[in-house]
């Protein structure tokens, strides 16, 4: 018999994907009993929780504001610990998951004992044979994630399981023992970057992370902010700050302060040459915030 897997949906105003997953999930080959389902609605103010309370055979918890991705999913993660899981299935409610995704991808731990983290092949669900993600590896020295393959079109080139950088939330696949070692998500995180920091994290204790083609799942990419450029620029700007703030130690301190400083006057101007100058702005505020907030 399988493990049980604790899988956890994070839904904000999105209950239209969050069925559409939840529809997926159905049709996969993993045993139903092995599969507690936990859906979290984080503040919706929509109609998501009349539809999501009809739901029989899902577990549902309910935050009366926005947490943010970490704050959410962590609500999940202390519910699914404290009885005992030891994994946990973080996805996206806005993806569709090929019928052996899990299965796939515990075979993964079964060859290696360090593995922590585990990820699937991600396609974007509107170009289902273009990668979004294929691994994940960082650049140095700001320890940037550089999504692997993203944009390109299927042809077998990233069709062997291998150790990478970091994972994704929106689809990975966590072994407790990592969430012992080195806790929770980082809600100081409110969006973007709070994934790169697990799996760093993860990482620096010991554990591999893996990426498993085998396993497949479709990505409907940025549908919760994707109205809203200028938000999604502030928040990714934010985050990033955090992180240099969080990880980057030493003589490499001054060297991703001057890139960053470079990059910032590459924004700032190619916002002006578009007619985008909120853009840029929402980078240079974004990046501001990250660098005053109190850290937790």
């Amino acid at each position: 018999m399988p493990p049980e897997i604790n899988l956890i949906l994070l839904n904000w105003n999105g209950w239209r994907d969050t069925l559409a997953c939840l529809e997926s999930l159905r049709s996969m080959d993993y045993p139903a009993e092995c599969l507690q389902i936990t859906i979290i609605d984080n503040g919706s103010t929509d109609e998501s929780l009349a539809h999501l309370e009809a739901l029989a055979g899902v577990s549902l918890l309910r935050s009366p504001v926005n947490l943010g991705y970490a704050g959410g999913n962590n609500l999940g993660i202390r519910q699914a610990l404290s009885k005992g899981r030891e994994w946990i299935l973080l996805l996206n409610n806005d993806t569709i998951v090929g019928s052996s995704f899990i299965m796939e991808m515990l075979q993964i731990f079964e060859k290696d004992p360090d593995a922590g983290i585990v990820c699937p092949k991600i396609y974007y669900h509107d170009r289902p044979d273009t990668f979004w993600y294929a691994g994940g590896k960082f650049r140095s020295p700001r320890l940037i994630g550089e999504m692997v393959g993203m944009g390109e079109i299927d042809r077998g080139q990233f069709d062997q399981a291998r150790q990478v950088d970091f994972a994704v939330g929106a689809c990975m696949l966590i072994h407790a023992p990592v969430f012992a070692k080195i806790g929770l998500l980082d809600e100081n995180f409110v969006a973007y970057e709070e994934d790169i920091d697990f799996s760093y994290r993860a990482r620096q204790a010991g554990f591999s992370i893996w990426y498993q083609p085998a396993a497949k799942i479709w990505h409907k990419v940025s549908a919760s902010t994707q109205a809203d450029p200028p938000q999604r620029v502030y928040l990714s700007a934010q985050s990033r700050a955090l992180f240099f703030r969080k990880h980057i130690r030493g003589a490499s301190v001054l060297l991703v302060v001057g890139l960053e400083a470079m990059r910032l006057v590459r924004v700032m101007a190619r916002s002006l040459w578009q007619g985008k100058l909120e853009l840029g702005r929402s980078y240079a505020a974004g990046l501001w915030s990250g660098l005053k907030k109190k850290y937790d």
